[in-house]
């Protein structure tokens, strides 16, 4: 099954709409290989604005750049406090793509014995 995910509004190339609690503000959308020739080998913040779904990968057709990060402590600590369509990547990965992964538990209430 092929899903198409569309986020924010797209306007002649710009992405208009709020990034992850920010002002409201217009950044041109672009295609990763874009954003790998802008910002060869290093770290990059970016919002999802279009991906489409294969199983259980998500490819990423379009992303609005956040910013660069340089240091990779840095990066790694904001991939962990990431959400809401934004997602942070190197630029030597050919692909831009995210594993979705089930969480499966228990439902119901746990109960404690004392």
């Amino acid at each position: 099954m092929n899903d198409i995910h569309r986020f924010g509004e797209l306007f002649n190339g710009q992405y208009s709409g709020t990034i992850r609690g920010q002002t409201r503000l217009e950044v041109p959308a672009m295609q990763w290989e874009e954003v790998r020739k802008i910002y060869p080998n290093q770290y990059v913040k970016l919002q999802i604005l279009a991906s489409h779904t294969e199983g259980n990968t998500k490819y990423v057709d379009e992303v609005a750049l956040i910013r660069a990060i340089q240091d990779p402590k840095e990066a790694t600590k904001e991939l962990l406090q990431s959400k809401d369509g934004v997602i942070v990547s190197h630029t030597a990965n050919d692909e831009l793509k995210v594993e979705i992964r089930t969480l499966r538990g228990l439902r119901g209430v746990v109960q404690h014995e004392n």
